[in-house]
């Protein structure tokens, strides 16, 4: 039996018995039986697990009749229905926190809340260490320690169980960040000061003129190094530790202890590579003053200051102004009269002088030895014998005697430029008083 459909659906199917009922087919299969309600088919869905509550999920697949269903979301599981505790436990309630089940189909595992506001996620005041940001976000730390704590300046926070039995954000919670110089691990990788982003540069300047020496190798840190550089002793005995400046300076120091060398520095008339110019890493500069006597060639223009630029014969050190030291000098004979080669007008010529075991010479070393524009001959110290009682001048045959001492008469503190005649006296012979004489130069220094 049958009656015409309406616009709600199909027809109802009439019906004495349940038998008189169609199958349906259904998903999922024999999820529904058919009843025989009031002389019409009814379709219900089934409780197969017996727990009181029939399947919430059937439906037929090839007709569009109705199957009343029921509120069992797991119909396979009797422990799983609208009336199980899906909660913690307490006095009347098993523990149904599982994490996974929803066992009071509510769509929402382990939602059961106690009395006292207890939930499967916490109670009330609960504290819970966490490691997100205020806004949720996970904190991922580099390394944990034993206690599984976070190293350096990291920290994890906090979540607090509220009222409704559910976690509150994470507050308190200290993430890495990037490695700065305050001696503090930033990033939390338990090494402090590691890679960090704003370091400084430092250049050694043992003697502070901003010159730094070859061999010096800048240094990369977030403070200056305690001590010099190693390789400071290896060339110079004076390395302090305050040496080191965060001003970037050329490595062009031939000399630094001391501050007035460095490359371009004024150079001074003191026979020092003061400009740090030679390439023979020489210290020596020996244009200024070549033959060591402090006086510099009155010619030479590489250098001020210092030795005076007034010396006038710059390849012997015995020639500069204020000369006083005393030099020997040859004689000539005028007759038998012996006269300085030096005196002019008493010796006709440079050749006149004699050559014999005093050894003097007007070579190339006959100079002016005081830079006054008077040129004086150089000789070595030397004697000679003058067999002439006349030569002897203040000494008389009388003081000539028979003795191993010499007796000398002597014309003593000679002026600059002026004669120091020493006479030396021997024994008497058949010609006259002979004598030793060594005559000797008084130049100025």
């Amino acid at each position: 039996m049958s009656t015409p459909p309406d616009a709600a659906g199909p027809a109802p199917v009439e019906c004495d018995t349940a038998d008189d009922c169609p199958e349906l087919a259904l998903e999922p299969a024999e999820c529904a039986v058919a009843e025989c309600q009031a002389g019409t088919c009814r379709y219900v869905a089934v409780d197969a697990d017996e727990d009181g509550f029939s399947i919430k999920v059937c439906a037929a697949t090839d007709t569009p009749v109705e199957v009343v269903i029921g509120s069992d979301c797991d119909d396979t599981n009797r422990n799983v229905n609208p009336d199980a505790w899906d909660g913690p436990e307490d006095a009347d309630h098993k523990d149904g926190c599982d994490g996974k089940i929803d066992n009071d189909c509510s769509s929402r595992p382990d939602d059961g809340v106690l009395a006292d506001g207890t939930t499967c996620v916490c109670s009330p005041g609960d504290k819970l260490p966490c490691s997100q940001t205020s806004n949720g976000v996970e904190i991922t730390y580099p390394r944990l320690d034993a206690s599984g704590l976070p190293y350096g300046n990291c920290s994890l926070g906090e979540q607090t169980c509220g009222n409704d039995g559910s976690w509150g954000f994470c507050k308190g919670a200290i993430g890495p960040e990037a490695e700065v110089c305050d001696q503090v691990d930033n990033d939390c990788n338990a090494v402090a000061d590691d890679n960090p982003s704003d370091t400084q540069t430092f250049w050694y300047d043992a003697d502070g003129d901003f010159h730094a020496a070859p061999w010096a190798v800048a240094v990369v840190a977030c403070a200056a190094p305690p001590t010099a550089p190693s390789e400071c002793s290896k060339h110079q005995a004076t390395c302090p530790a305050r040496g080191w400046i965060t001003t970037a300076i050329p490595a062009d120091d031939c000399d630094d202890t001391t501050a007035t060398r460095y490359r371009g520095a004024p150079e001074i008339c003191n026979g020092i590579d003061d400009d740090c110019s030679n390439t023979d890493e020489s210290d020596a500069e020996p244009e200024e003053d070549a033959d060591g006597d402090e006086f510099t060639s009155e010619d030479y223009a590489g250098c001020s200051g210092g030795f005076p630029r007034t010396d006038c014969f710059d390849s012997n050190s015995d020639v500069h102004p204020g000369q006083t030291k005393r030099f020997n000098v040859g004689y000539c004979l005028q007759g038998n009269t012996p006269y300085w080669c030096f005196t002019e007008g008493q010796c006709a010529s440079k050749e006149d002088c004699i050559m014999g075991s005093i050894g003097q010479t007007w070579g190339p070393g006959s100079v002016d030895y005081n830079c006054d524009g008077i040129e004086e001959p150089f000789s070595v110290v030397g004697t000679d014998t003058v067999p002439y009682a006349a030569a002897c001048q203040a000494v008389t045959a009388s003081d000539c005697v028979s003795s191993t001492a010499p007796t000398y008469a002597t014309s003593a503190n000679a002026a600059c430029g002026m004669v120091d005649q020493h006479q030396q006296c021997k024994p008497a012979t058949a010609g006259g008083c002979a004598y030793k004489s060594t005559f000797l130069q008084t130049a100025c220094r």
